[in-house]
């Protein structure tokens, strides 16, 4: 019997997620958890103690500063790292891309070239475009385990 599993059904080749399942978990879960948790604890020293807590201001005050430190870190953290990271699907013909909200398609022969980086030992890609798209130059996203196979296959016929 014949897999037909695989084969378009339009004309057009299936698209495949390239990007990893746990980009929902970083990109949204992880963002809002922590920063309701982090704000909660912020929110907690500086409207819920008193001197009488900590028997001194300068606990409390140092108390205080440092979970509002913790908390800009933290949001800091998120914009440099975590929110830069998209959903990535592809055919032959055209990368998707989504943040969760929106959705860009480019074509392509808009992408100059896919890089491989590593950053606290998490594996990431690096995607330029050859001209800014919704989502700037470059995009970055978490490999899934389709990528690599995907990409070997393709990479002549995408990138001559």
């Amino acid at each position: 019997m014949t897999d037909t599993h695989s084969l378009p059904r339009n004309g057009n080749s299936r698209t495949v997620v390239l990007s990893s399942q746990l980009t929902i978990v970083w990109r949204v879960f992880l963002p809002v958890f922590g920063t309701v948790f982090l704000t909660g604890f912020v929110v907690l020293f500086w409207l819920g103690a008193s001197t009488e807590d900590y028997g001194s201001t300068t606990v409390l005050w140092r108390s205080r500063v440092i979970s509002l430190l913790l908390l800009v870190v933290w949001l800091f953290v998120l914009y440099r790292f975590l929110w830069p990271l998209k959903r990535v699907e592809a055919d032959d013909a055209h990368v998707f891309v989504s943040d969760y909200w929106n959705t860009a398609r480019y074509a392509w022969t808009d992408v100059a070239q896919l890089e491989d980086k590593k950053r606290f030992r998490l594996g990431y890609v690096r995607m330029h475009l050859k001209a800014p798209g919704r989502f700037g130059r470059v995009i970055r996203f978490i490999p899934g385990g389709h990528y690599k196979a995907w990409m070997k296959d393709r990479s002549a016929s995408l990138f001559p």
